[in-house]
């Protein structure tokens, strides 16, 4: 799994952060990996995902150039500062994702505490 980088001002064109995966290197032992996003500083800044427009998540095959889902944020999110958009889970030996779509305002912290 590869990060491409953190675009904290949401100006460009086309997607502003990817998380590039090849699910075929990821360590046997591992089955499931938790796709959250949080909003960087979000409550020193009063930011919140309910603020922002256009905004959504996407699995995208590179080597078929697909778009395989697309999961938009609605205004359910409203003064939530972290959001679970869902997981992939490993299942007799292949991998699926499945949507959650859970809003939260307790800090990335806890999320970390919660899985370290």
């Amino acid at each position: 799994l590869q990060h491409t980088g953190d675009n904290r001002t949401g100006e460009g064109d086309g997607d502003d952060e990817m998380i590039l995966a090849n699910m075929d290197l990821v360590d046997s032992d591992i089955t499931d990996i938790l796709i959250l996003v949080s909003i960087h500083h979000a409550k020193l800044r009063e930011h919140h995902f309910g603020q922002l427009k256009n905004a959504f998540i996407r699995l995208y095959d590179v080597d078929n150039k697909k778009e395989i889902l697309r999961y938009t944020l609605e205004d359910k999110f409203q003064n939530c500062t972290e959001v679970e958009f869902g997981k992939f889970q490993k299942i007799n030996n292949e991998w699926r994702f499945l949507a959650l779509g859970n809003g939260f305002t307790k800090g990335l912290q806890s999320f970390v505490d919660m899985y370290a």
